[in-house]
């Protein structure tokens, strides 16, 4: 399974996927971090093609939803109106079920993973029967006691934070009183260190949702992750959503964009920074792919384990529309999720029907992670491509 990992010092670092047949499509990490896609989606889509029995990549367990945060722009807190647990035997019985047949397992979602009671013995299972762990966690200092194992066990660890200021951080997440950043941020700088030491290939990341509140913080916020010895961090704007307008970054986008240049700076072959802005993909040519479509890959690479313990193909279909009153159920049902629709993983799934086809017309095609420059020109191939 390691040889579907990322390098740490490689991470971030391209922003293209190319075939040996010459053609290349605009993607980056933040889909399968921390496995590599071109290897990934080679391997997926030759398997299809053939015939071949086909398998999730990665399962999202989001086996809890519980959090220590309360963060003001999260569409998955009407999810939390009552505490929900999957319990061990049955997230050990699915472990062992899915062993030979998965890749990978990344605890996020609704709830904070590190305030599951069993972490600790679930990568340690997961480890055993050589299936990767990742985790996404917003850094709380309840995780004290899961440090070692988790910088022994898992393979991506990405903390959201979104702050670089004790203040901003409390107006962002609104944490559980007894919590605070100076703590998360002592925290996630053991477990650099530990992970240096005892799992040297797990990359670790600071997160960051642009928004009105702390945009101004996006080039200390950039320091902060490279001084405490992480390998990467990864903006995205906060959009207007149903939950809230007031945050958004509607109006600030110029701003946002020199922060984020500003910040570029502080990259270097071990330190990357990934932006998450818009899709490459213009209004016209987005709804065309819409209407001519009828499969999600997304839902078929990344299914999820929800809190009580089902397995659905889309969480973020679950998480919108338990957001959504009673009649807007069914219109966001028929127009967005109808085999497919306009929704966060657009161009995940325009990037793998690329692959796809690029598949069916040569199945001895092989892929490359690139780094392509402004001007279109290829710097770097970052796998072997004949």
């Amino acid at each position: 399974m390691d040889d579907f990992l990322e390098e740490r010092n490689n991470f971030g670092a391209w922003n293209y996927l190319v075939s040996s047949n010459g053609s290349r499509m605009k993607f980056n990490s933040t889909f399968f971090y921390p496995l590599n896609p071109a290897k990934i989606f080679e391997f997926w889509f030759k398997r299809y093609i053939s015939g071949k029995r086909i398998f999730p990549v990665t399962i999202l367990y989001r086996t809890q939803n519980k959090c220590s945060d309360n963060c003001f722009f999260c569409q998955t807190r009407a999810l939390r109106s009552q505490n929900q647990n999957t319990s061990f035997d049955f997230l050990k019985k699915s472990i062992i079920e899915l062993d030979k047949n998965i890749i990978s397992i990344r605890f996020d979602g609704l709830g904070e993973p590190f305030l599951i009671p069993s972490l600790k013995k679930l990568l340690d299972l997961a480890d055993k029967r050589n299936i990767l762990t990742s985790i996404i966690s917003n850094g709380t200092t309840f995780i004290k006691d899961d440090i070692e194992e988790v910088a022994k066990h898992a393979k991506f660890i990405r903390f959201s934070l979104d702050a670089v200021s004790e203040n901003t951080h409390n107006l962002v997440h609104r944490p559980h009183e007894t919590d605070s950043f100076k703590k998360r941020i002592a925290q996630i700088k053991k477990l650099c260190r530990i992970r240096q030491k005892m799992n040297p290939k797990c990359i670790v990341g600071g997160h960051f949702v642009i928004s009105k509140i702390n945009y101004k913080e996006i080039l200390p916020f950039t320091k902060l992750i490279k001084k405490i010895g992480a390998d990467f961090v990864d903006f995205c704007l906060l959009k207007n959503n149903e939950m809230l307008v007031h945050g958004s970054v509607v109006g600030i986008q110029k701003q946002v964009k020199k922060h984020i240049e500003e910040a570029k700076g502080l990259t270097d072959d071990n330190f990357h920074l990934l932006y998450r802005e818009n899709s490459s993909m213009d209004k016209k040519k987005l709804l065309e792919y819409i209407r001519n479509r009828g499969v999600c890959w997304h839902s078929l690479f990344m299914p999820v384990i929800n809190s009580k313990g089902k397995l659905i193909t889309c969480g973020k279909y679950e998480e919108s529309v338990n957001n959504t009153n009673t009649k807007e159920k069914g219109k966001f049902k028929s127009i967005y999720c109808q085999n497919f629709g306009p929704c966060y993983f657009t161009y995940f799934n325009f990037v793998a029907d690329w692959v796809r086809k690029e598949v069916e017309v040569d199945q001895n095609v092989i892929f490359s992670r690139a780094l392509v420059n402004n001007a279109g020109k290829i710097i770097k191939y970052f796998d072997k491509i004949n």
